[in-house]
C-alpha cells in the first residue's frame, strides 16, 4: 500500500509541476527546488489543481488515519506530500525516496542550501522515512551490569526518539532480556512464555528460546513500526550475538569509567557483598536497604568498604571486554558530562558520545539538531559528581588501598 502511495503521490505532482509551465525547477541531488514566479496568472491552472488537490487531500489524510498518526501530524504530513509549504520552504519531490547521496553527505543534519534566489531547507521527516522501510535495525546496549547508568540511558534514549518524532517498542522494555525481573509485579515475560510453551520449544534449550523470544518480538516491532532496544550484560552477549546479529540486532557498548563509583554504588545496592557493606551515613549502622535506597533519596546511604579491590578489578575486566569488542562503546561519564557541566566542550562530547551509540540503531534519520533539542534542557542540570571523602563512610581507609596504584586516578578528594 505504500509504494502504491508513493506513485499516487509523484503522478499529483508531476502533474501539478506540468500546470506550472511558467516556474523555474532547479534539481539538486533528487530535490525539486521550485521558484514560484508571483509575477505570473495562475487563475486557470489554480482552478485545474484545485479539482484534483481537494480530493488528494481528503485520500492522504485518511491514510496518515489508517497508519496511526495523531491529528497534528496527519495534517503536517498531507500538507508535506503534498508540497503545500510556506513560500520559502524547499520541498521533496519523493518524500519516500529522498536521495541516498544526500544523507549520506550529511548524517546529521539537514543544512541550509543557498543559491542566487533562495535560502532553503530540505523538509525531512524522520517519521516519514522510517515508517516506509520493511524493517530497520534493533539495539542491543552492552554494560557490565549493574550500577552502569543504564537506567539514565534508557530514559534518554526514549526521549531522543520521541524528539525525532519516533516510539519505542515497549513490550518488555528496556530490561527485555531480564526474563524473571522483579520489577514485573508477577507478569509474565510478553513473548518468552510463549514460545516456550510452542511445541517445538519444550525440548530446546534456553538459548533457542531466547533467540526466538527476540525474533518474535523484533518482526512485531517491525510491524508496528516502533523501534526495539534493550540491555545485555557482557555475559550475555557473548553467548548471543551471533544470533541476534543474524536478526537485525546492532550492538553498542556502554561502560562506566570510574571504578571506585561503580563499586560505591554495587556495595550500596548490596550486588557486592565482598566489597563491604552499606551503612546510614550519619550513624555507620549497617542498613539492609539494598537496592531499594534508590527510592528513599531521603535517605544517606553509603559503603562501608571491606576489601574493594578485586571490585575494582572486576569492574576493569568487564570494560576491557567491552571496549574490545568491534562495535561502538562510550562511557556513561561521557553521555552525561553536559549534565554537570555549562561547558561547550562537555557538550560536544556528550553530543558526540550520544551520537556514537544511536548511529547504528536509528542511521540515516539521526539528526544532531533534534538530539541536541532533546537534551538542551538537561545541560547543567545537576551538581557535579562530589568527592570520594563524602560518599564512602571509611574514606581513610579506601584511600590507603589505592594509593600508589592504578585506581588512585579515580579517586575524588
Amino acid at each position: 500500500m505504500d509504494n502504491n502511495f508513493a506513485k499516487l503521490i509523484m503522478m499529483f505532482q508531476r502533474r501539478r509541476t506540468d500546470m506550472k509551465s511558467n516556474d523555474d525547477i532547479i534539481t539538486t541531488n533528487s530535490v525539486y527546488i521550485v521558484h514560484r514566479n508571483r509575477n505570473k496568472n495562475y487563475d486557470s491552472s489554480k482552478k485545474k489543481y484545485l479539482c484534483i488537490f481537494v480530493p488528494f487531500i481528503i485520500v492522504s489524510m485518511l491514510y496518515y488515519y489508517h497508519q496511526g498518526y495523531d491529528t497534528s501530524t496527519i495534517l503536517m504530513n498531507t500538507l508535506t506530500m503534498v508540497g503545500v509549504t510556506t513560500s520559502n520552504t524547499t520541498r521533496s519531490d519523493n518524500i519516500h525516496n529522498i536521495d541516498s547521496s544526500t544523507m549520506k553527505a550529511n548524517p546529521n543534519n539537514i543544512e541550509t542550501k543557498d543559491n542566487s534566489q533562495t535560502n532553503e531547507k530540505i523538509l525531512y521527516e524522520p517519521s516519514i522515512i522510517l515508517k516506509q522501510k520493511e524493517k530497520f535495525p534493533h539495539l542491543a546496549l552492552v554494560f557490565e551490569g549493574g550500577c552502569t547508568g543504564s537506567t539514565a540511558v534508557s530514559r534518554f534514549i526514549k526521549e531522543i526518539i520521541i524528539g525525532h518524532g519516533l516510539q519505542q517498542f515497549d513490550k518488555g522494555g528496556f530490561e527485555f532480556l531480564n526474563i524473571n525481573a522483579k520489577w514485573r509485579k508477577g507478569k509474565k515475560h510478553p513473548f518468552y512464555h510463549d514460545v516456550k510453551e510452542k511445541k517445538d520449544f519444550q525440548r530446546k534449550d534456553e538459548e533457542a528460546i531466547i533467540v526466538e523470544t527476540v525474533k518474535i518480538a523484533g518482526i512485531e516491532a517491525n510491524e508496528s513500526r516502533k523501534l526495539f532496544y534493550f540491555k545485555i550484560n557482557e555475559k550475555k552477549m557473548n553467548i548471543y550475538r551471533k544470533s541476534f546479529e543474524e536478526l537485525g540486532v546492532n550492538f553498542v557498548g556502554v561502560y562506566r569509567e570510574n571504578v571506585i563509583d561503580r563499586c560505591i554504588c554495587s556495595t550500596n545496592d548490596c550486588f557486592n557483598k565482598e566489597a563491604g557493606y552499606p551503612v546510614f551515613k550519619d550513624s555507620g549502622i549497617k542498613t539492609s536497604l539494598c537496592f531499594s535506597r534508590r527510592n528513599k533519596e531521603e535517605i544517606k546511604i553509603v559503603p562501608h568498604f571491606i576489601d574493594p579491590i578485586p571490585c575494582f578489578e572486576e569492574s576493569m575486566q568487564k570494560q576491557s571486554t567491552i571496549k574490545a569488542v568491534d562495535f561502538p562503546s562510550v562511557s556513561t561519564e561521557s553521555l552525561f558530562a553536559f549534565q554537570y557541566s555549562d561547558d561547550d566542550d562537555a557538550w560536544n562530547l556528550s553530543i558526540e558520545a550520544w551520537m556514537t551509540i544511536l548511529r547504528p540503531f536509528l542511521s540515516e534519520v539521526l539528526n544532531k539538531s533534534l538530539l541536541q533539542e532533546s537534551l538542551k534542557k538537561y545541560r547543567g542540570s545537576r551538581q557535579a559528581p562530589r568527592p570520594h571523602s563524602e560518599l564512602v563512610y571509611n574514606f581513610d581507609y579506601l584511600k590507603s588501598q589505592v594509593e600508589n596504584t592504578k585506581w588512585a586516578m579515580y579517586l575524588r578528594e
